[in-house]
């Protein structure tokens, strides 16, 4: 399937992948992803920003972070003319996959989608990595001879799950997943049962992919208009706000909710 990323074993395995924040870990699938589908891109951080759900100065956090770590390599972007320019992300050593070595071929698009609902509050960034999670359980297989099939049905023992997620509410995470999302005929993410030592998940449910269904490429442009509409509207936004006279400026108890929510998000 060409709609997917790789998440590598050596990403979801290790303990600095595990001790990094959840939106950290979010941003960094983000990169896999897009890295996946252009090889090497430029991303202003108030695009990322609004495209993540995080704030400016979390992802600059994020990328530092990941940069420390050679994870990924970035040119980040200067101002010229008052003006700031959108940082180049190089390369993610990250995602090169060893011969031999497992790796889960992620779907792009249910990564977009659910990213959509956690921009629009019904679902949390933890819930999107619990599921990124989960499909790399039930993926890691695939290439091996016998288990050379997408498989719908499999099972996860609470301590793993709360091993690869390192999150106190994973399950919470699990329930939301179920309870919060459905597609258009109705049906869940996936069905589970809930033993005292670990999850059977059956019926998982595999999302479009817009290179081959009209719908899905209606939706992923739908989306994706949302997220540009949003950061001009952050722009136009910030640009009011640094017109205002000085003894204007700063945020007030009677400012709009838009204006706080733009001043928090930055000035890229």
């Amino acid at each position: 399937m060409d709609n997917t990323f790789l998440l590598p074993a050596s990403v979801v395995e290790d303990d600095r992948f595990r001790a990094c924040t959840t939106r950290e870990r979010v941003f960094l699938l983000f990169i896999l992803s897009e890295f996946a589908l252009h090889g090497p891109f430029y991303s202003s951080d108030l695009m990322m920003a609004v495209t993540l759900g995080i704030s400016v100065t979390k992802i600059r956090e994020a990328r530092r972070l990941f940069e420390r770590q050679d994870w990924i390599t970035v040119r980040t972007g200067f101002r010229v003319g008052g003006r700031n320019l959108a940082t180049n992300y190089l390369g993610a050593p990250c995602s090169q996959i060893e011969p031999g070595a497992l790796a889960a071929p992620v779907h792009r698009f249910a990564f977009e989608v659910l990213l959509d609902r956690v921009r629009q509050g019904q679902l949390l960034h933890a819930d999107l990595l619990v599921y990124c999670i989960l499909d790399y359980v039930r993926l890691v297989g695939i290439g091996e001879e016998e288990l050379s099939f997408e498989r719908d049905i499999f099972e996860i023992s609470k301590e793993r799950l709360h091993t690869l997620t390192a999150l106190p509410g994973d399950l919470r995470s699990v329930r939301r997943l179920c309870r919060n999302f459905r597609f258009d005929d109705g049906s869940r993410l996936f069905v589970y049962k809930d033993h005292p030592d670990r999850l059977i998940i059956t019926d998982w449910q595999e999302f479009a992919d817009p290179s081959h269904c009209e719908e899905a490429r209606q939706e992923r442009e739908a989306m994706r208009a949302d997220v540009a509409a949003k950061v001009r509207l952050r722009k136009e936004l910030l640009g009011a706000q640094r017109r205002q006279p000085a003894d204007q400026g700063g945020t007030t108890k009677n400012q709009d909710p838009q204006s706080r929510q733009a001043q928090a998000v930055g000035d890229r």
